[in-house]
């Protein structure tokens, strides 16, 4: 056999393609640069989604007139919202539409979000009078009927997005490294220091100009930071989608699996173990499975004792 043709195959990554579905090789897609246009995403967004969640208090109280408990009660269903769609978006990513196409999808779904937030902090007519909700004698007219509706739809399309955002980027930055690759495996256990590094750079920014310029400057400038924000970020991750990686969809996810652990538990609940390890059921560990399975030995620790 040529000496190339084995060296070709040698470097294509299995279990990934491109974005029109072909094998990829380690020199040609992925790798520790093309996630770090993944990271960029991630960190444009924490800078765009971090200052809103902490500030969102003043937000409603401040602009929209609510007291201070509905104020934080809007806050929390919002982040919870968020973080419980994440999810639901990541089975979906995992198992129907693949994990890129969710963040694209997401970042669209983000930015409109914050520009109709943007829209609606400009326009006098979108939100209440002025009022000093502080002062006892003032009569603060809250935001309601189409305003409400204007303001909530906004709102949650921007905590859509970010579920989507905050489950897909993670897997699909790590879909960049073969772990089967000595030097790949160890970039990609150095990858989730660099996430928590892109977050936590995002979230500093966020705090401390975009909080400042929502609350000295003005409302509408400051969604007006957070909307161009995810707009770059969204520009960074989509410019990297010819030479990503693509996670090969699934007709299965974690969750299902995990959930499948627990019904087969139970239905098997009153077998006896046969005592000798090899009588259990197993995958065959023929050379094609084996590429895609990773095998665990038995063990005693989970076994009921009667």
């Amino acid at each position: 056999m040529d000496k190339s043709a084995v060296v070709e195959v040698e470097e294509v990554v299995e279990g990934k393609v491109d974005w029109k579905g072909r094998p990829v090789t380690i020199g040609s897609h992925g790798g520790h640069y093309n996630s770090l246009l993944v990271l960029a995403l991630f960190a444009f967004e924490n800078l765009a989604t971090t200052a809103p969640a902490v500030n969102l208090i003043t937000y409603f109280n401040g602009l929209m007139h609510y007291d201070i408990a509905d104020a934080s009660n809007q806050l929390t269903n919002f982040m919870g919202v968020c973080y419980i769609l994440s999810i639901l978006i990541a089975y979906v990513a995992d198992s129907h539409i693949g994990r890129c196409k969710v963040i694209v999808i997401s970042v669209f779904v983000e930015f409109l979000g914050f520009a109709m937030l943007t829209v609606q902090a400009h326009i006098p007519h979108l939100k209440p009078p002025p009022c000093n909700i502080f002062d006892p004698t003032s009569h603060c007219e809250r935001v309601g009927g189409r305003n409400a509706l204007f303001l909530f739809f906004s709102l949650y399309l921007v905590a859509l997005g970010a579920a989507g955002i905050k489950a897909g980027v993670p897997p699909h930055g790590a879909d960049q490294f073969d772990e089967k690759n000595e030097q790949e495996a160890l970039q990609r256990s150095s990858y989730f220091n660099w996430v928590l590094l892109s977050v936590c750079i995002g979230a500093a920014l966020s705090l401390v100009f975009v909080v400042y310029i929502q609350s000295d400057v003005g409302w509408d400038w400051g969604f007006g930071v957070s909307s161009v924000a995810i707009f770059l970020g969204g520009l960074i991750f989509i410019a990297g989608i010819p030479r990503y990686r693509m996670h090969v969809v699934q007709a299965t996810n974690p969750i299902t699996e995990l959930l499948q652990v627990y019904v087969a538990s139970f239905q098997n609940r009153k077998f006896h173990h046969p005592g000798n390890s090899e009588e259990l059921y197993e995958t065959v560990k023929d050379k094609e499975s084996a590429t895609e399975v990773e095998f665990l030995p038995h063990r005693d620790i989970f076994r009921s004792r009667h």
